[in-house]
Parts: structure tokens; sequence; C-alpha cells
């Protein structure tokens, strides 16, 4: 009978993740799905807008303040995130979203 040892879990605070790269997700070569252009309306359509210029520092600020009061800062460092899952596949866009819940949020 043979055991799997899994890796130790690498769980960081919430805290301490401000610091560190987000976790690089595998890319599998083959995987996915295969996507075209349905007509030629689609093709001449150009993409949807989504940046939203911003400058960084109110949100700075409030994330300063916040992680000064006592009960924020207890919060953030006695939770962790989730650890990587390494067999985690991205081959859908509900694989993207559940990526985004565990590993951006």
């Amino acid at each position: 009978m043979s055991i799997t040892v899994l890796p130790k879990s690498r769980a960081i605070t919430i805290l301490d993740a401000f610091n560190q790269p987000l976790h690089a997700l595998p890319q599998v070569e083959g995987l996915g799905a295969d996507t075209h252009t349905s007509s030629e309306t689609t093709a001449k359509t150009n993409p949807p807008k989504f940046w939203l210029d911003r400058t960084i520092q109110p949100y700075e600020l409030l994330a300063r303040q916040a992680l000064a009061t006592a009960a924020v800062r207890r919060k953030v460092t006695e939770n962790c995130l989730p650890s990587n899952e390494p067999t985690f596949m991205v081959s859908a866009e509900a694989d993207v979203v559940r990526a985004a819940a565990l590993y951006f949020l």
C-alpha cells in the first residue's frame, strides 16, 4: 500500500499576502476551449472598455487607516489565504472565476 505525501501548506496571513506575488497558475498545452468568431459583426465590434482611470492614493489611505485599528489588524494577522492548489486547472471561464475567488479576493 502506497501512501501519498502531500506538500505542506504554505498558507500565509492576509497581511503577509500584500507583500508577496500572486500564485502562478499552471498552463497546460492543449487544454481549454476552442474559440471562433461567430459572425462578421462580432469580428468588427470593439472590445468592451473596462479600465477605470483612478489614482490609488485614496484607497491606500483608507487601507492604512483600517489596518491601524486593532480589530482589523487582528483579523488580517490571524486569518490565512487559501493555499495554492497545484492540481487546479483553468480550462473554462468558470475556472477563472473560481481562481479569482481563491487567489485574488
